[in-house]
Parts: C-alpha cells; sequence; structure tokens
C-alpha cells in the first residue's frame, strides 16, 4: 500500500511539473522525393517511395540536427515506439517522454530530449488490436513482408503521417481519406526544436520537468526497451 500511494504522489509530481511549462514548437520540412533529398532545403527526409540505394521504405532519414516529435490523429495505440535502422545501433529502441497536448519527443537516459544529427535514421511501431506489432519499415531484418502502413505529407512537408493497420494489412494511400479509413491507428512524426516556457524554465537539452518522476514510477510516460544515448545539444 505505501508503494502504492508513493507511486500515486510521483505520478502527481510529474503531472504538476508537465503542466507548469508551456511548449512551442518550430517544425522543419521533411522532404520524400528525390530532390529534396538535400540538407540544404530540408531538416529530413522519408523514404516514402523507397528511393535509396541500401535503405528502407518509409524511414525517415536526418539531413540536419534535430529533436523528433511523434503525436497522434487517433486514440494512441496500446503501445507504441520507435527505433534505429541503420549504423552501429541498428534496431535500438527509443524512448519517448510526453511533453504536452499529445505531443511526446525522444529522450536519453537522463530525460533529456535527443538531438539526432545528419545520418541517424529512424522506424516507428505500433501494437494492432490484436496485439501483433506492426512496423512501418516492411522487410526490416527480413520479417514483415505483406505489411506496408500507409504514409502522406501534410501541413506544407512538416507532417510525415504514417497509417498503421492491422498486422498482414497494405493500407493503401493515394489520398489521406483513403489512409485514415484503413488505418488503425495514424502516427504524426515531426522534426525540429522547441521551447519551454513557465513557472519552471528549463533550458532546451536538460531533462525535462517531470521525467524523472516518470522514470522512477518505471517508465509509465516512456516508451518501452533501451535508453538512446546519444548526442545532446
Amino acid at each position: 500500500m505505501k508503494k502504492f500511494i508513493a507511486s500515486l504522489l510521483l505520478g502527481f509530481i510529474a503531472c504538476v511539473s508537465f503542466a507548469a511549462v508551456q511548449y512551442s514548437y518550430d517544425f522543419g520540412k521533411i522532404g520524400y522525393v528525390d530532390n529534396d533529398n538535400n540538407a540544404s532545403k530540408v531538416t529530413a527526409w522519408a523514404d516514402r517511395l523507397h528511393h535509396t540505394a541500401g535503405g528502407v521504405q518509409n524511414t525517415l532519414y536526418f539531413l540536419n540536427s534535430a529533436n523528433l516529435f511523434v503525436s497522434f490523429a487517433t486514440a494512441a495505440p496500446a503501445s507504441w515506439g520507435g527505433y534505429i535502422v541503420n549504423g552501429t545501433q541498428k534496431g535500438t529502441e527509443l524512448s519517448f517522454a510526453l511533453l504536452a497536448d499529445g505531443m511526446y519527443t525522444a529522450v536519453d537516459a537522463s530525460g533529456a530530449p535527443v538531438v539526432f544529427g545528419s545520418g541517424d535514421s529512424v522506424g516507428f511501431w505500433v501494437t494492432d488490436s490484436n496485439g501483433n506489432k506492426v512496423y512501418n519499415t516492411p522487410r526490416l531484418e527480413g520479417e514483415h513482408y505483406g505489411t506496408f502502413n500507409g504514409t502522406r505529407m501534410l501541413d506544407n512537408n512538416t507532417l510525415y503521417a504514417n497509417g498503421f493497420g492491422q498486422y498482414g494489412v497494405y493500407v493503401h494511400s493515394t489520398s489521406y481519406d483513403e489512409m485514415a479509413a484503413m488505418s488503425e491507428t495514424i502516427m504524426n512524426v515531426q522534426v525540429g526544436t522547441y521551447t519551454m516556457t513557465g513557472s519552471a524554465d528549463v533550458p532546451a537539452g536538460q531533462p525535462l520537468p517531470g521525467v524523472l518522476a516518470a522514470f522512477l514510477l518505471g517508465g509509465g510516460m516512456l516508451g518501452g526497451g533501451k535508453l538512446l544515448k546519444r548526442r545532446k545539444a
């Protein structure tokens, strides 16, 4: 009982800490056609059409330094996450912290937002209504054949929408409405920077308010898996 009460108090502290801070965002553009795969034009590039030699379709490639943000146009699934697609940390799970208003950002082991850099590549997954894990990168490590999520670019190419259906379902996306009709979950992916204001001002790059309390709660506000250790601002 004492542990339960302590957990409730920590959860309350975390909620208060988040409520005391307001976040504003500056989202960068995400390219998705060949002539947009240029660091002078966009912050990141989404391989929607599988044009990257040796790459994996739907992977998000960072071309410039930026934070990673995730939100949902639908109800959030029971579990979800992100992972590194290429390089020495391939397969490493990302952890996410809730900022405010349903916006999450990737954080490191200290609770500070991760700053991804040129060459970093990220994929995403959700669980479907049957509890199966559905990835947005088909054929990763030879798995996920026949599972293709739909993708659309929105908000002047600053929002990369990923529509996830049930495992094994090919989600078509010739239009957003078509993708939405076939999807159980629509995950919105964005890249850029953030600023925080409020009674608990914290410089960007420092542990987020409430995140340490969330860690003490056993990561209830964070995505599962290993905590990524990467560059910080």
